[in-house]
């Protein structure tokens, strides 16, 4: 996602990775964030936010690609051990904890959720 600074007049990329697609306008579009803090310049063809929201969002997404690895560990683990039944259903745990925080939240959300699914599951801490 192609973003233009309009305080320091730099571009920026949000870049969030997923199957080899870059969703971060997707994660930010499905925010809200869209129309409120950024917006799109159909002119110019980008988008346009200040360097303070494009720091949040590039922080944010650095911290959630880390935390959707050590997902993607524990359920590999769970799978090994307990086989795909376990690791679908851990996986929808995770997902439905993760859907009733908010995005200043996720953090902790997520470290508890995977504390939970380690001691369910017998994996080490």
């Amino acid at each position: 996602m192609k973003l233009y600074l309009n305080d320091t007049g730099e571009y920026r990329e949000l870049v969030w990775m997923h199957n080899g697609v870059n969703c971060a306008t997707d994660i930010v579009g499905n925010s809200g964030a869209i129309g409120e803090h950024i917006r799109w310049d159909a002119e110019h063809g980008h988008y346009v936010t200040t360097s303070d929201h494009y720091t949040w969002w590039h922080d944010y997404m650095a911290a959630n690609s880390n935390n959707h690895n050590e997902l993607q560990a524990i359920l590999n683990d769970i799978l090994v051990a307990h086989g795909y039944i376990a690791a679908s259903e851990a996986e929808y745990t995770y997902n439905y904890h993760m859907a009733l925080c908010d995005y200043e939240s996720e953090r902790t959300a997520h470290e508890a959720t995977l504390d939970t699914l380690r001691s369910q599951y017998h994996l080490p801490i």
